[in-house]
Formats: C-alpha cells, sequence, structure tokens
C-alpha cells in the first residue's frame, strides 16, 4: 500500500509532460556486449544468384495502424566521451561508444519495472547538450562506462542545477570497472564538495521500497568484498538519495546476462535493486521537487534575540536532512505559543562554535556518524550547563539510530537513553498527546514489525530535568509538509505537534 501511494504521487507528478576519456580498467573486460560473430563465408556459385523480384507498376495500398502515444521518458542515458577502437580476436577491426557497451540496459529495465510494479516509462539517448536541468522532462539521468570520467565546468553546473532542481542521477560502473567508479566518485565532489559520497547500507530504502532484498549475490568472489555487501553509493540532498552510484556492474544484469570476467551484480538481484530504484525515484519525485524551492529564514543574518532560535549541529555526514522542515515547524511554534520565535536557523559546529549562545540544539541524520573525542566533551559541558539536545532519526534508518545511542553513551557514561513515559510534560506542554492514539506511517511496520517498535520519544535524564530528547522516529519528516514516502514516523500533524511540545517542553523547563 505504502508503495502504491507513493509511486502514485510520482506518476501524476510526471504526467505532465564531458567530456569523458581515457584508460579502461585494467581489472574489467573491455568492448561491448553486442559484438557481431563472425561472417560466415559465402559458398554460393555464381550461376545460383536469385534474380530481383518483379515489382508491380503500381505500388499496392495497405492501411498502417496508428501508433499508440508514446508513454513519458524517466530515464535519458547519456552519450559522451568519445569512440574507442580494439581488435577483435578474430583480427577485425571494431569501434564502439564506451557509454553504450550494453544497448539494451535500459530498456531491460523498464520492461522488467512496467511488468514488476506498472510503472510504463520511456528512455531516451541524449547528450549533455540536449539535456535540460527541468526533472519534469527526464526524472533520471544515467550513465555507464568502463572508461575513466571527467566532466566539463559546464557539465558539472548543468548536473548540479538538475539535481537541485529535484533530479536523480544513476551511474554504473560497467563490468565493475574501478576507472569509472574512482573517477566518478572523484567528479562528484566538484559537483558537491561539501556532500558525502558514501556506501548505502541495506536498511536504506532502496533495499525495501518494492522487492525486499536482504543480500547481494556476485558474479565473481574477492576478499574485500563482504559477505551480502551493498553494491551502490550514494550521494544525499536533504532527506533523499539524489545520487546512486553502482561499484560493480550492473548493466548486463538488468539486460538479464552475465559478462566473462566481470566484476558484476548477479542478473536476477541487478534487476530487483534497478525496479526498486525506479519505485523509489517515483515515489520520491513530488518531495524532491518540493524541496527544490529552499525556504528562506527572513532573519536570516540578524543577531540571535528574543525567546527561540534554532540551532542545528553540524557533524560527519548528512547532518542537514529536512531542508524546509524547519521553518515549517518554526511558523507551527510562532502561531501554537505566545513564544517570540526567531526565524532563524544557526548551524553550530561541536568543536569550533560557541555552543553556550544556542540552549537548544537540533540533530537528524541517516548514517552511523562518531563524535571527535572535542566534540564529546563540549557537548558534555553543554548539556551539564543548562543545554538541550532534541534529535531524530531521519526516516527511522536503524544506522543513525544505533549510532546516536553509541555516542551519546560516550557523552554520559552513567546515564542511558530511557523511555519518556505518558505523563512526562512533553507530552501536555501546548497540545495533549495520547500516546496510544498516535498514528504511525506504513513504512514503521517494514523496520519494525508489528511488536518491537521503540518508544515515541525516549530521554537522558540529570538533576530532575530532560535535557535530552530524542525520537527513533523521523518527527521532521512529518515537518515536510509533503508526502514523505519510506519514513517511519508519526503522521504529519502529530510529528508537528510533538515538535512544538518538545521546544515548548525546553523553553519552560
Amino acid at each position: 500500500m505504502i508503495l502504491r501511494r507513493a509511486i502514485l504521487c510520482g506518476v501524476l507528478a510526471l504526467a505532465v509532460p564531458a567530456s569523458c576519456w581515457n584508460a579502461r580498467a585494467a581489472d574489467s573486460p573491455r568492448g561491448p556486449c553486442n559484438v557481431p560473430p563472425p561472417v560466415q563465408p559465402q559458398r554460393r556459385k555464381g550461376g545460383e544468384a536469385l534474380p530481383p523480384l518483379p515489382l508491380p507498376a503500381t505500388p499496392l495500398r495497405r492501411t498502417e495502424k496508428k501508433r499508440p502515444p508514446q508513454p513519458p521518458s524517466l530515464v535519458a542515458k547519456i552519450q559522451f566521451g568519445q569512440k574507442v577502437q580494439m581488435k577483435l580476436e578474430d583480427g577485425r577491426d571494431w569501434e564502439y561508444w564506451p557509454w553504450n557497451n550494453d544497448p539494451g540496459d535500459v530498456p531491460s529495465l523498464l520492461h522488467e519495472a512496467s511488468r514488476a510494479i506498472g510503472a510504463n516509462y520511456g528512455r531516451d539517448t541524449l547528450t549533455f547538450e540536449q539535456l535540460t536541468t527541468n526533472p519534469a522532462e527526464r526524472p533520471v539521468w544515467y550513465l555507464s562506462s568502463t572508461e575513466q570520467v571527467r566532466f566539463s565546468d559546464a557539465e558539472i553546473a548543468k548536473i548540479r542545477e538538475f539535481l537541485l532542481n529535484g533530479g536523480t542521477l544513476w551511474a554504473d560502473s560497467c563490468f565493475g570497472s574501478r576507472d569509472f567508479f574512482e573517477s566518478f566518485k572523484r567528479e562528484l565532489t566538484r559537483v558537491f564538495p561539501d556532500r558525502k559520497v558514501y556506501r548505502l547500507s541495506l536498511d536504506h530504502p532502496v533495499f525495501h521500497c518494492f522487492y525486499e532484498i536482504k543480500s547481494i549475490e556476485y558474479t565473481f568472489q574477492s576478499p574485500d568484498l563482504k559477505d551480502g555487501e551493498s553494491p551502490l553509493w550514494g550521494m544525499d540532498i536533504g532527506c533523499r538519495t539524489a545520487v546512486f552510484l553502482s561499484q560493480y556492474g550492473m548493466s548486463c544484469g538488468w539486460d538479464g546476462h552475465e559478462r566473462k570476467g566481470a566484476q558484476a551484480v548477479k542478473p536476477a538481484g541487478a534487476r530487483s535493486i534497478g525496479v526498486n530504484m525506479v519505485a523509489y525515484c517515483l515515489s520520491y519525485f513530488r518531495l524532491a521537487r518540493s524541496n527544490a524551492v529552499t525556504k528562506v529564514f527572513y532573519e536570516e543574518g540578524l543577531e540571535p534575540a528574543g525567546d527561540f532560535v534554532f540551532g542545528q549541529v553540524s557533524f560527519q555526514g548528512n547532518w542537514d536532512t529536512h531542508p524546509n522542515a524547519i521553518a515549517n515547524l518554526l511558523k507551527e511554534l510562532a502561531v501554537n505559543t505566545s513564544a517570540e520565535v526567531k526565524f532563524q536557523r544557526r548551524v553550530v559546529n561541536l568543536e569550533t562554535s560557541d555552543i553556550l549562545a544556542y540552549p537548544f540544539l537540533y540533530m537528524s541524520g541517516h548514517e552511523d556518524f562518531r563524535f571527535s573525542d572535542r566534540e564529546v566533551e563540549s557537548l558534555r559541558s553543554y548539556l551539564n550547563n543548562g543545554g538541550f539536545l532534541f534529535a531524530d532519526s531521519c526516516c527511522g534508518r536503524p544506522a543513525f539510530d544505533a549510532a546516536f545511542r553509541r555516542e551519546m553513551a560516550r557523552v554520559f557514561p552513567a546515564a542511558k537513553l530511557e523511555a519518556i513515559q505518558k505523563d512526562h510534560p512533553v507530552f501536555s506542554t501546548v497540545f495533549k498527546i495520547d500516546l496510544a492514539a498516535v498514528v504511525f506511517d506504513d513504512y514503521v511496520g517494514v523496520l519494525y514489525g508489528k511488536t518491537s517498535r521503540p518508544p515515541l520519544l525516549e530521554g537522558i535524564q540529570i538533576a530532575g530535568t530532560t535535557p535530552v530528547v530524542y525520537s527513533p522516529y523521523s518527527l521532521g519528516c512529518g515537518w515536510n509538509g509533503v508526502e514523505h514516502p519510506f519514513c517511519a514516523a508519526p503522521k504529519p500533524a502529530e510529528s508537528l505537534k510533538l515538535g512544538v511540545n518538545v521546544i515548548a517542553y525546553f523553553m519552560t523547563h
């Protein structure tokens, strides 16, 4: 149900209509998958040739069926780089495009996605010059090659604009090419120097949004490859993963075959991951387009003043998961309380900022993270001197949840996070929250099942107060104001009420 609803949003939203080069990877095969077989010698005698067929004086008329309207394009396969020459085993010279080693990859994947989830979309093959940065035209750009990649400055700017507008970029290290993989990661740092490229863990929604993928099978074995390790790396923009880079080849698997000598995902797994990537893109399309319009804090840049200023902790990894949600929360706080709310968000570095100037701090994230020793000491001192920390696990992701619990145990070894009971004032400061009546999004059941769900809020007690409030669910997703797929969270209205209550509790206690 959750996938069907999320994909429907994407379908409705879409209904309206480098230069690269160089050395192939030494550890991957060379050449396309569709090299033609040697031409068989002709053994016909000269007198056996057939005469041309006679044509009628007047061409015959025929009735042709009208072609059905073409489906909207979902994927643009990008044509880039230069042709490469190679000599085949039979001595023939052959030219091929490294970006098109397997011409059947995208058509086969979209055919499989249409069969599996009913998403009927087309594809295009275009150059960078032919592409526009409007994702409503083609939501996904796809690159695949065995060669090193180097984008021009204009191409970097175009990719950046496309992603910020809500587009998604797929990249496949064809045959497991190390040259393409390493060079593409390098180019991503040129697109967004301040963002992290990281390996996606198997708790990422892309492994659960249609097919439930708990392990990956590969066509090769390597001591460097952990059992069932994810082939996908990603880069996030806000809460969504906007770039998917496969370290090991998936294009051949999408086309239903294995390439000898390639480091690749086996076809069944590659197709399952590919269908999930289609589902993920469609489901996040509306949210991605909404977040493309960044809300401006109209008091940004002013000196902190008044009752409340929102401080957000930055750390290694994707800490800015809700670019527009905080403005919605502050608006809700201003409407429902008498507090003089300053519409500011200050980014706070625990090592370098004067964090005592920000009595309220918020943090959220997706993946594992680790505080430095200096950050641990800074946060301990801050909380012992009246500071307040509010945190949630974006999308309810287990990796961040485990990391937050571990790091708070370093901050307060003698204390631990415990469930906040229903009679705690945090559930009644502004809105009366009935814990038994809180309604969660469907994805909570995917992550936690029906019986093992953690408490809604947990906290650390110090001297009779609760200076740390944490939710293993993603309250921030509910603050967005747009339907958020694959998010373990209370419904948006309840998430906003909880957010307001937590801030009000901080201000009154």
